[in-house]
């Protein structure tokens, strides 16, 4: 599976794994946990590494460096700016996404 199918649109298959999630996860834990799964098979797939490339981190922790209290997925090896175009994808019934950087998603209520 790849991100994107071209330099701005994101692949079919990326698509309807976020769709899926919002689909069925009902909490941004959830959520992110399974973009997390995502990212780490895209990672694998492409021969990186994700226990170094593909990171998650609890709201307590990112608040603690000085960010928002919410869930964050990270992808900085991913292709370039990935989590813009999904930040318009992935937004659920109870939370939604937006990127910080352009290699990481926060997921907030």
């Amino acid at each position: 599976m790849e991100i994107y199918k071209n330099q701005h649109d994101l692949s079919d298959d990326f698509k309807s794994e976020l769709q899926s999630i919002v689909t069925k996860y009902k909490s941004k834990a959830g959520a992110a946990k399974a973009v997390y799964r995502v990212l780490r098979k895209i990672c694998t797939q492409a021969g990186m590494d994700p226990n170094c490339e593909v990171g998650i981190s609890p709201p307590k922790w990112n608040e603690e460096q000085g960010y928002s209290k919410a869930w964050s997925v990270s992808f900085e090896a991913g292709d370039y700016d990935w989590a813009i175009p999904t930040s318009f994808v992935l937004s659920g019934k109870n939370w939604y996404t937006e990127p910080y950087h352009g290699f990481d998603l926060f997921f907030h209520e």
